[in-house]
């Protein structure tokens, strides 16, 4: 965010005019009003007064009150700040005027987020928190909040306005209401509303204010006349009282508010004509070519108008009464105005109607004269300067694109610049594409398009837009990544000079994503452990693990172990601020839960990072992540019906986001699985139906789930041969795979499979060959330590583990699984061989444990008893046994075969 520029007199308060009409009883109960609520809302139509009365309010609330001062942050919004970015920067700079140490957490949040309109709330909630922490009274101040219309930003107000802190309260001048939560405020008395019957003036006022700007007293009837035309509307009001003072005939006068009257055209037009012809020439000319200017300063004026006289110019309009405001000027600073927006806009009108070269000239002088890069765009685009507006765009977009970010406000002006001029510039083509593929554009033609471009520089002898095109041909699609990962490596090593160490990790990421895509794993897992290694040595670049971790790095070769300490790691060293990392470590723990057999951790982890992933945005390619989570938990506790709903919400959502796009099929096959279990078999025919036979030309995910969801119709349908079959192919994508994502292991599958055909037809050839898929499974599990595989196929499972469990070498495994499924088996006793004793069921746990190699502690532990009933439980069987020590009882209990 650091080459965001706002001009300073965004967040100075307008100065008072001289002319201006104190109002006692509206500031002080507008004033009372801020101070007890929440937010106060000043909305009326233009030139009401709102502006005035709210800086009033401002200056009444600095003042000391109580022996403390009253801190105040004004902002004068304007239309670029739609932008997340510019908005959130220009906020969080209001606040530090008064405020000077507070906002720079946010600011840091900011500078990491790629989408920060979505992660707006989680800015503005580092920035409550800092004060909530203070005691001082604060009152934030948006002008012209009208101007405001991306629903990001008004959420974020709304995130802001439910969790303000007491000391915090928000004053809003508004031409209309804004789309905020105003029926729930106004409901729990947190909202005050100054409307247009309470800004217009009275008779009264009125009267006042014409006595003082007019050198010719109105007659009772023509002040009468006066008010009922103008409703007490203050911009009109102050109009006529500067056209009557040019009046001096009382007869002329009469005359003139008769005319007024029966005219229908609009009042403001009419009036600001009737002013505007009153100028001398040179102020008139200095009014048009100036109001194209949206901040009036001696220099800009000059600069814009080519006259040398323009600051005397600019103080005669000012003195005159021109409509214009002005800022106070802080240290070292040139004074600074704005016109009233209906009055610049009619002047801008006038300046077009006379001549658009006038007015396109004048944008050129602004735009030439800006120091703002983002002002001088607008003017160039305003006067047709394609080709700077064009370079200043690219200028500004480079950065962004290194961060693989494109800015709102940035793709809004490329999409006013005409397609010649797009198509001389590869950079700018560039950025428009980024900006598509970032909102879920990842098809063919994109990729096509990306290459073109890359093509395009090279023929240029551009390295840095070919390296920029590679580096996101590689980022936002999955197709062709293995193509650009290996074209990275080579013109990385050509030009050393052009690559930063972000490229690096970068480069990194992607050979290890296009390893993954293709079931890789001989090139996966060294270059797993490279990652790892850095990343525990540089932990500034723990945020990537937010962006980038995913389930598949715990299955390589050197599994759950160096995951947990780079997690452990993230978790020592980053603060509240490092968001990304946050969500890294939340993800990657919920994930490692739900592999544990440890549902309720999943969910509690998957909770934080799901909060963070909310509060964020800009992170759509890993809602699949944390919804596989969320899914695998739902069917583990048989909420089938909850199951279904969410589902339902994630296909309208994918939908209208693209970027969902490739958890599609992740969704279908839930929702399938899902219905079996709810013995849906029409409802498993309609989803199926709709999608793609598996082929060797899909994504190997895409394919192991096709796989998965034919095995399971086939199993519904009782088609047991034609589900083996379908298990099997699961399984030979599953072994290039490895992971598992929103499907199971196909091994269980299998093994269910066999299971209910042993059932159905009485086979011992399907129950053994069950048993057997079941045995593949327990071994991988136990040696990946994860007896979660057994979990993700639902409650299919229970009968076979609880037929499987008793004597079983993975009974601890097992034992975990059925109790994730809240099943959890319960100990036969066992009759001992040659012996009148029997083993209790409590002691058959115990000499499970103790084949566990459990310590007394342990075993206590695990059963929740005292460790003196455990050691109890212990010499009862080494005494049963004939045994004097633990591992005689081991090695007897396997010798009988005991278990």
């Amino acid at each position: 965010m650091d080459e965001i520029i706002l001009s300073q007199s965004k967040f100075l308060l307008p100065a008072l005019r001289d002319d201006f009409l104190r109002r006692p009883a509206l500031e002080r109960a507008t004033l009372a009003a801020v101070r007890h609520h929440r937010l106060t809302l000043l909305s009326a139509p233009a030139g009401a007064g709102k502006t005035t009365l709210a800086a009033a309010v401002a200056l009444a609330h600095q003042r000391q009150s109580d022996g403390a001062a009253q801190s105040v942050a004004w902002l004068r919004l304007a239309e670029a700040d739609n932008d997340p970015a510019t908005f959130l920067m220009a906020l969080l700079l209001a606040v530090q005027q008064p405020l000077p140490h507070v906002g720079h957490a946010a600011l840091d949040f900011a500078s990491g987020v790629a989408d920060l309109g979505r992660a707006l709330p989680h800015a503005l909630t580092l920035l409550l928190n800092e004060l909530h922490a203070r005691r001082d009274p604060l009152l934030l101040s948006l002008d012209d909040y009208h101007l405001i219309n991306n629903p990001l930003i008004h959420q974020a107000l709304n995130h802001l306005l439910a969790e303000m802190p007491a000391t915090l309260r928000l004053l809003i001048t508004t031409r209309y209401d804004p789309p905020l939560a105003l029926p729930r405020l106004r409901m729990r008395g947190q909202l005050a509303e100054v409307r247009l019957n309470h800004l217009q003036f009275s008779k009264d006022e009125t009267a006042q204010y014409v006595m003082r700007q007019s050198r010719y007293p109105l007659t009772a009837s023509q002040l009468d006349a006066l008010q009922d035309r103008t409703h007490g509307w203050i911009t009109g009001v102050r109009l006529l009282a500067l056209t009557l003072d040019k009046v001096s005939e009382v007869a002329a006068r009469e005359d003139f508010l008769r005319r007024f009257s029966e005219s229908d055209r609009l009042v403001f037009d009419l009036l600001a004509d009737e002013v505007l012809a009153q100028q001398p020439p040179d102020l008139h000319d200095f009014l048009l070519q100036s109001s194209i200017l949206d901040e009036l300063t001696p220099a800009l004026c000059r600069a814009v108008t080519a006259r040398d006289d323009a600051p005397q110019l600019l103080r005669d309009a000012f003195q005159r009464n021109l409509f214009l405001t002005a800022t106070t000027p802080y240290h070292g600073a040139e004074s600074a105005y704005r016109y009233h927006d209906l009055f610049a806009a009619l002047l801008q009108r006038k300046l077009r109607e006379q001549s658009e070269a006038a007015f396109r000239a004048a944008h050129r002088r602004a735009a030439a004269a800006h120091d703002d890069s983002g002002q001088r765009i607008d003017h160039w685009l305003a006067a047709g300067a394609w080709s700077e507006a064009a370079d200043e765009i690219i200028q500004l977009s480079i950065p962004d694109l290194e961060r693989r970010l494109v800015k709102g406000r940035t793709a809004a002006w490329i999409a006013r610049l005409p397609a010649p001029i797009m198509a001389e510039q590869p950079w700018l083509r560039l950025t428009h594409y980024v900006s598509a593929a970032l909102q879920g554009d990842n098809s063919q033609a994109m990729l096509d398009k990306l290459a073109m471009v890359r093509e395009e520089f090279r023929a240029l002898g551009d390295l840095r837009g070919e390296h920029r095109a590679l580096q996101l041909l590689c980022q936002v699609t999955d197709k062709g990544r293995a193509w650009a990962v290996d074209e990275v490596v080579t013109f990385m090593a050509a030009h050393p000079e052009l690559v930063s160490e972000r490229d690096r990790l970068s480069l990194l990421y992607n050979r290890l994503w296009s390893a993954f895509h293709q079931g890789d794993w001989q090139s996966a897992n060294p270059l797993i452990g490279e990652l790892l290694g850095y990343l525990m040595r540089n932990p500034r670049l723990h945020n990537t693990v937010g962006v980038a971790f995913g389930p598949q790095f715990y299955f390589s070769e050197a599994g759950i172990a160096p995951i947990q300490t780079l997690l452990n790691q993230i978790e020592r060293l980053r603060g509240t601020g490092e968001p990304l990392s946050h969500f890294g470590l939340h993800l990657m723990r919920a994930c490692l839960s739900l592999l544990q057999a440890e549902p309720e951790v999943a969910v509690a982890e998957g909770r934080q990072a799901r909060r963070i992933f909310d509060q964020m945005g800009g992170l759509a390619w890993r809602m699949g992540d944390l919804d596989s989570i969320e899914f695998a938990v739902l069917l583990i506790d048989g909420a089938y019906e909850r199951l279904l709903r969410l589902l339902d919400e994630r296909l309208r959502q994918a939908q209208a986001d693209p970027s969902m796009i490739p958890y599609l099929m992740g969704y279908h096959l839930t929702r399938v699985k899902c219905l079996f279990h709810q013995q849906d078999v029409d409802g498993m025919r309609t989803v199926l139906a709709a999608l793609p036979s598996p082929d060797d030309a899909a994504p190997l995910l895409a394919q192991r789930d096709l796989h998965e969801g034919a095995a399971w119709l086939a199993l519904a349908e009782q088609r047991f041969d034609a589900a083996n079959e379908a298990w099997q192919a699961a399984l030979a994508v599953h072994r290039r795979l490895r992971y598992l994502h929103m499907g199971g292991h196909p091994l269980l599958g299998l093994a269910i499979s066999h299971w209910r055909a042993a059932a159905q037809r009485e086979s011992e050839r399907d129950r053994q060959a069950a048993c057997r898929a079941l045995d593949r499974l327990l071994d991988e599990a136990a040696e990946r330590q994860m007896a979660g595989l057994l979990l993700r196929h639902g409650r299919s499972v229970i009968p076979l583990l609880r037929h499987a469990w008793p004597g079983h070498p993975h009974a601890d495994l097992i034992a975990k699984a059925l109790a994730a499924f809240g099943d959890r088996p319960t100990p036969q006793p066992i009759a001992l061989p040659h012996s009148p004793d029997r083993l209790t069921p409590r002691e058959v746990e115990v000499l499970h444990l103790l084949m566990g190699g459990a310590s007394n502690r342990q075993i206590a532990d695990e059963l929740v008893v005292t460790e003196r009933t455990a050691k109890a439980h212990v010499s009862n069987i080494l005494r049963k046994l004939g045994v004097a020590s633990r591992t005689e009882a081991v090695a007897r209990a396997h010798e009988l075969s005991l278990l």
